[in-house]
């Protein structure tokens, strides 16, 4: 009985090392800003470039963030429709995520960092991770999990390249000029 039951101890505690670890999705770069920008104006433009695209202002504990430390945060999303023609009702929703920009003064440098990103809908695709294959334990169709999936997560990208674009411009002009509806949306939100 005893060596049955390390046994069973033994296959368990393999399966479950076994098994891989996912890894949520996120996107982080560290670039340099305008040389000819001073700290006070790459703030200002990444400012502006929070206020182009965000429909709320942030308090005041975020003011005091962002003007001591130099650190944004807001929460993004965009509306995702799949290309996979059956059961387009059921994945269509939205897909949330979190941007953070700190502006590293001494350096003349800012780091743009997206994480948290999930998707929300009739049926939810939960939170992306780096798997090509949908991780999550499914219900039904595995093979219609797989092909969401993987369009879920080249519109992702897809999105993350236009933003980092947007910012990309933001910080080399010297003076930005606010145009809203130009870049994707994000609403500033404060802890």
């Amino acid at each position: 009985m005893r060596k049955f039951t390390l046994l069973v101890f033994f296959c368990c505690t393999a399966s479950l090392l076994s098994q891989a670890q996912t890894t949520r999705l996120a996107y982080k770069e560290k670039r340099q800003y305008n040389s000819r920008l001073t700290p006070e104006a790459a703030m200002t433009n990444a400012w502006r470039w929070f206020d182009a695209n965000t429909h709320t202002t942030p308090d005041a504990n975020e003011a005091k963030m962002r003007e001591h430390h130099g650190i944004f945060k807001g929460v993004g999303s965009f509306p995702f429709v799949s290309k996979v023609a059956s059961g387009n009702d059921f994945s269509r929703g939205t897909v949330f995520y979190t941007v953070y920009l700190r502006l590293h003064d001494t350096e003349g440098k800012y780091t743009f960092i997206i994480t948290d990103i999930a998707h929300q809908g009739r049926v939810s695709l939960n939170a992306l991770t780096t798997d090509a294959k949908y991780p999550y334990r499914v219900e039904g169709d595995r093979m219609w999990h797989n092909m969401v999936w993987k369009d879920l997560r080249e519109q992702a990208e897809q999105h993350v390249k236009e933003l980092t674009a947007s910012l990309t411009a933001a910080m080399e002009t010297p003076s930005v000029i606010s145009q809203r509806g130009k870049a994707p949306k994000i609403i500033i939100v404060s802890n």
